[in-house]
């Protein structure tokens, strides 16, 4: 009974474990599809490479940004609380990007902040 109860507690830390890289695994991979998709959008709204890199540049400096002074926010607020409040507020700039695109309004600084901010 003893071994039951040990494998039980085994079997139920790896399927939280697998809950928790699976939405880690599903939030990495909208981020880079996201990063990829926003500088094509630009590419073919405005047809210039030079402002789809532009807005690929500042993708990447807030990618490096955030990774940089990730671990000292997570430090003092929490992972759990990071971790929501990132989600929301890439939630809340794919929603501004889509309704400025809904109204047929493209900015090249509308993007650019939205995509660091988010």
């Amino acid at each position: 009974m003893k071994n039951l109860k040990n494998i039980l507690k085994i079997l139920l830390g790896a399927n939280q474990l697998l809950r928790v890289m699976s939405s880690q695994s599903a939030s990495v991979y909208a981020n880079q599809v996201i990063s990829f998709l926003i500088p094509w959008l630009v590419l073919t709204k405005t047809g210039s490479a030079l402002n789809a890199g532009t807005v690929a540049f500042a993708i990447g400096i807030a990618a490096l940004l955030g990774t940089l002074t990730g671990g000292l926010i997570i430090d003092r607020i929490g992972g759990r609380k990071v971790s929501i409040i990132s989600d929301a507020l890439s939630f809340i700039t794919a929603l501004l990007l889509a309704v400025a695109l809904l109204f047929d309004f493209f900015a090249i600084w509308l993007v650019i902040v939205s995509q660091v901010l988010g």
